[in-house]
């Protein structure tokens, strides 16, 4: 299930939490890092960011649904199943 077609990157943030807590799901700690984020919301989530991890965007690298690292996408993806 691609659950963010069409969000905006700052859609996709608000998705799994607000800036910090997408911040702490990336594994992204060092000071700064919540501000970091939350300039993604106007400027977009950097293409690198996605490609390390592809399963919290719905992308799809060679037909099939890559998992994070934090395996959090497998379980967001569950809850927007029962939910929807």
């Amino acid at each position: 299930m691609v659950f963010n077609r069409g969000m905006t990157d700052s859609e996709i943030i608000s998705h799994y939490g607000g800036p910090t807590q997408f911040a702490r799901l990336l594994g992204l700690t060092s000071p700064g890092s919540v501000q970091r984020v939350a300039n993604w919301i106007a400027r977009g989530i950097p293409a690198d960011i996605k490609l390390k991890h592809p399963g919290l965007f719905g992308i799809h690298i060679g037909g099939i649904a890559q998992p994070s690292a934090t395996g959090l996408a497998t379980q967001q993806e569950g809850q927007g199943a029962a939910n929807g």
